[in-house]
């Protein structure tokens, strides 16, 4: 039980340590909604105010946990937060997701040889950079990303999201 409770958490923290509540409850209102309608890219919800995580950020965050769950290494190889380059130890040759500004939220995708791919910025951004980190994983690395398969196990609704979106061709 309490293994479980703190693999959850972990997807609460976000920014300051004050925001755990504020961060459940926007994962709540999105998961209320089929559609992102409630989703404030660039803010949050009614409680929100500068200095707490925008819902871009608690989307990317969320994504990252859940993907070091998958592979512990993840976040090291996969995620270049604002400010920050690449890390050189970093032999690992996949795309990275890349925070190019925070306040407004814009993303990226960091390709293996250093190339941003740039994604239309506002409200789509997050989720354009996601769809195209995950098609060049499939594409380009066959799905392998470190030890696992984006087609395998918990990466399969990834995967379906892709192929029933037109994405991916088989």
């Amino acid at each position: 039980f309490v293994r479980k409770r703190r693999s959850l958490e972990q997807y609460l923290r976000v920014g300051n340590a004050a925001s755990k509540e504020y961060v459940l409850e926007r994962l709540r209102s999105f998961g209320l909604s089929i559609s992102t309608r409630k989703f404030q890219w660039d803010a949050g919800g009614d409680k929100w105010k500068p200095g707490m995580p925008t819902d871009a950020k608690i989307v990317i965050h969320a994504f990252v946990t859940w993907m070091k769950n998958q592979e512990p290494d993840f976040e090291s190889c996969c995620l270049v937060p604002q400010g920050r380059e690449r890390p050189i130890r970093d032999s690992f040759k996949l795309p990275a997701l890349r925070e190019l500004y925070c306040d407004p939220p814009y993303y990226c995708v960091l390709t293996a040889e250093g190339k941003n791919l740039y994604v239309e910025p506002g409200r789509d951004n997050v989720f354009k950079c996601l769809v195209l980190f995950v098609y060049i994983i499939m594409k380009r690395y066959g799905g392998r990303l470190l030890k696992s398969e984006l087609t395998s196990g918990s990466m399969q609704g990834i995967h379906k999201v892709l192929q029933d979106g037109g994405w991916l061709h088989r």
